[in-house]
């Protein structure tokens, strides 16, 4: 694996983001590995961290019907900075509060909602127009709490906490936030050029592109330059082909800025 210093900050500080939703930490205080069902974008991100193990194979879930990709970064430095951020084993019980570059803080929440997140939409039963609504989850709750909590102050935004129970009894945490505030967070999230997983990018470019229920807002300073006033909104499109996975950037031109 690459030396922290040579991997590009906003693809590191995402890769952080997806650990602390898909991740884990070994116990031999050296290994950390990725678990993912996109095989392919975990081979993006061992291209850009300069790993050279294989990515492998493992079931998980009930019955052990469901096989996901696992990629496995070795290296003491990197299992230690963890560590000093608030990541150890058996973190997805004790995982509290993270200390994550503030510069670097959409990138690492863009690797949570890559790993952990569901942007997703549906059709109002009464009124039958589309409703949008991103959803964060995990099981830790001292995490989920302090994110949310994290993502309201920087991205003014509200989101909703809600519990579910499995059959394991465990507890999950989801936080639950409403279209407005969904598109907000991936305008910020999202940006131009941006290392993501595609099928979320999707979503994401699909989300803002819907305009009902933004008309009564400001002014949205969209990725050209241009400002939609209120009444005659326009969302600008991202000028990369949809689908493509740009690896590493460091313009964050967002896709379309919400107030």
């Amino acid at each position: 694996m690459k030396d922290q210093n040579d991997i590009n900050p906003n693809v590191f500080w995402y890769v952080v983001g997806y650990i602390a939703a898909d991740g884990s930490l070994s116990k031999d205080n050296r290994h950390v590995s990725i678990t993912s069902k996109d095989h392919s974008h975990l081979e993006n991100i061992k291209k850009e961290l300069g790993i050279t193990s294989r990515i492998t194979k493992k079931s998980r879930g009930f019955g052990k019907e469901k096989i996901y990709s696992v990629l496995q970064m070795g290296g003491v430095s990197t299992y230690r900075f963890l560590n000093s951020i608030g990541m150890f084993s058996r973190k997805s019980w004790g995982m509290g509060e993270l200390k994550i570059n503030e510069e670097y803080f959409i990138d690492f929440l863009r690797g949570v909602i890559d790993g952990d997140g569901c942007i997703y939409s549906w059709k109002h039963k009464n009124n039958k127009h589309i409703q949008w609504s991103l959803r964060i989850t995990g099981a830790a709750p001292k995490f989920i709490y302090w994110l949310k909590d994290s993502m309201e102050k920087r991205l003014s935004v509200k989101g909703k906490m809600h519990t579910q129970n499995y059959q394991t009894k465990s507890t999950i945490y989801i936080i639950k936030f409403d279209k407005l505030a969904t598109q907000t967070i991936v305008t910020s999230t999202y940006y131009d050029n941006c290392f993501c997983l595609e099928r979320k990018l999707m979503k994401a470019r699909e989300c803002l592109q819907d305009k009902a229920k933004m008309l009564k807002y400001g002014q949205v300073i969209c990725s050209s330059g241009e400002i939609g006033k209120r009444n005659r909104l326009k969302i600008c499109r991202s000028q990369d082909p949809v689908g493509s996975i740009p690896t590493s950037s460091t313009n964050k031109t967002p896709i379309a800025k919400l107030p």
